[in-house]
């Protein structure tokens, strides 16, 4: 796919194809800060090297692709909460945030503790606006693990969108100080202002 574009960033790989509309690639792949890619067109692999959880062998297949593998996996596994986790990744990627819930739903269900799942879930909420069903999922996954950078950027980025810009900015400056990317979550939150729904205010 050397046509596509693939950016390592604070929430995961995202690919594009021009630069227009993003996917999160890699389903696995935790929401954590990526500092390298290498890609090896040959075996369609890219390698992840992310911040404090190692590196990752992401398959660049396509997103349709990998939901089927990980249907498979899921009728073969169905007490695993890694196999609807990774499923919902797969959602994710193909902008089916609806399918994408129901499949972390399902995971946290398996594995109450799984943050990463809280999160997700959280961001497909927020996909869709319902930044309200998104603050429960990060005050769980804060509960788990307080020092989530991830989960107070996506915090920030609800607050944004429910006009509380008192606790955005709180929550940004919190994201930051355990390490989110300052500059990028300062274009997540006004993405998230612009999207603020009418009667939200702007």
């Amino acid at each position: 796919e050397l046509s596509r574009i693939y950016i390592g960033t604070d929430l995961g790989v995202f690919s594009s194809a021009g630069g227009g509309s993003w996917s999160r690639l890699g389903a696995g792949l935790p929401m954590v800060a990526v500092f390298d890619l290498a890609v090896e067109p040959a075996a369609g692999v890219m390698v992840a090297a992310t911040h404090g959880r190692g590196a990752f062998a992401l398959p660049m297949a396509a997103p349709l692709e990998a939901l089927r593998d990980f249907n498979h996996v899921v009728r073969l596994r169905p007490e695993s909460a890694e196999a609807y986790y990774n499923r919902g990744m797969a959602h994710t990627s193909l902008h089916q945030p609806l399918q994408a819930i129901d499949d972390y739903t399902k995971a946290v269900e398996l594995a109450p503790t799984l943050r990463d799942a809280y999160n997700n879930r959280a961001a497909s909420y927020i996909e869709l606006r319902r930044a309200d069903e998104a603050l429960p999922d990060l005050a769980r996954a804060l509960e788990i693990d307080p020092d989530s950078a991830s989960a107070y950027a996506l915090r920030a980025m609800a607050q944004a969108l429910l006009g509380d810009d008192a606790q955005c900015k709180e929550d940004t400056r919190r994201a930051v100080a355990l390490g989110f990317e300052a500059n990028a979550l300062e274009y997540l939150v006004l993405r998230a202002r612009q999207q603020r729904a009418p009667d939200r205010g702007v």
